[in-house]
């Protein structure tokens, strides 16, 4: 199958994932990535069964209403280099999307479309009136792939749509320490872009109450700390520092807000396949991460119950739900869902 993989919205934190869904890809398949020719990295423009279509690409920090304007252009030029080489490819699947795709739709060549929901739904939801019958006009448009079931189900059930047209693509293993000597540290990291800000001010509260067993390494949006038991800190954390962070560390928090409902946890996969266990508050990803592997992942029902779970000490994770886990997420695993989306679009 030749599939045109389009990339739109360049998110720096997916870099590795969409890296990783196209090495899988790439397996079976031949690629023509549209994108600026610099999001990727130089082993996918290296591999013989991609091709690369560069097209211009703006961005801008500030001032959102340009920004708008600059996301239409980026559009435009997407959809010109579709147009131009709508001949070399029989399917476009897009990374990632935001919720403009449904209301530009008819713009795209008449092929096979396959979208990858991250946070899009969400947003969706609380879209306005005019934003939901774009979405409903063009949903049977397209084939939609979620990371896990509970959003398949959940997405299916809202939108109406039938089993084939919406299913679960696992995220592939990003990065891999399992031949990695490192040894684990007696730390818990918790450094997620969507770390819920009241869970780390009530952390900073209790550090002073009591001597833990561990240290904890917390990032924030706007706390920076440094205590009894912790370290808080604000700022982005580079792919090599992160990658370093989750080899030592033997415990990963994610706390996510509690509107984050039909969003999936990158930072569970990669501390699952990294030998960690998991501590997460209540919510609707941290509870299926739990019910699968139920030896690795504990959910906890508010701070005090964290505090006393760590003086404790931290949990190891399950032998059998990390091999669980890597044969879930293994290359070959991750392509044979994705070939039962492309296969039903045939």
């Amino acid at each position: 199958m030749r599939i045109a993989v389009v990339q739109t919205l360049y998110p720096k934190g997916h870099r590795s994932l969409d890296e990783g869904f196209v090495r899988v890809l790439s397996k079976e398949h031949m690629l023509f990535i549209v994108d600026d020719g610099k999001y990727f990295s130089r082993n996918v423009s290296d591999n013989v069964n991609i091709k690369r279509i560069v097209i211009p690409h703006f961005s801008i920090k500030r001032w959102e209403a340009l920004k708008r304007v600059l996301r239409r252009i980026d559009l435009f030029f997407v959809f010109l280099a579709l147009r131009i080489h709508r001949c070399e490819y029989d399917m476009i699947l897009f990374l990632n999307i935001d919720n403009d795709i449904y209301k530009v739709e008819k713009w795209l060549p008449r092929k096979k479309k396959i979208l990858f929901h991250h946070n899009d739904i969400d947003v969706l939801l609380s879209s306005n009136q005019r934003v939901l019958k774009n979405f409903n006009l063009t949903k049977r448009n397209f084939c939609h792939i979620c990371l896990a079931d509970y959003i398949s189900d959940s997405f299916k059930d809202y939108a109406q749509l039938d089993d084939n047209s919406v299913f679960t693509v696992h995220q592939p293993l990003v990065f891999d320490s399992s031949c990695d000597d490192t040894i684990k540290e007696e730390l818990l990291v918790g450094i997620g872009n969507s770390m819920d800000e009241g869970i780390i001010k009530s952390l900073v509260d209790l550090d002073m109450s009591d001597d833990l067993p561990c240290r904890l390494l917390l990032r924030s949006r706007g706390i920076e700390y440094k205590g009894r038991n912790m370290d808080v800190f604000t700022g982005f954390v580079e792919r090599a520092r992160y990658e370093e962070l989750y080899k030592k560390s033997k415990v990963s928090l994610v706390t996510y807000p509690l509107d984050y409902k039909f969003r999936y946890s990158g930072i569970i996969d990669d501390s699952l396949s990294n030998g960690l266990s998991v501590i997460s508050n209540d919510t609707l990803c941290g509870r299926y991460f739990a019910s699968i592997y139920p030896g690795s992942v504990f959910i906890i029902d508010n701070v005090k119950d964290l505090w006393a779970m760590l003086k404790k000490g931290l949990p190891s994770q399950s032998k059998k739900d990390y091999c669980r886990f890597r044969e879930r997420h293994s290359d070959n695993y991750v392509l044979e869902q994705l070939n039962k989306a492309i296969k039903t679009q045939l």
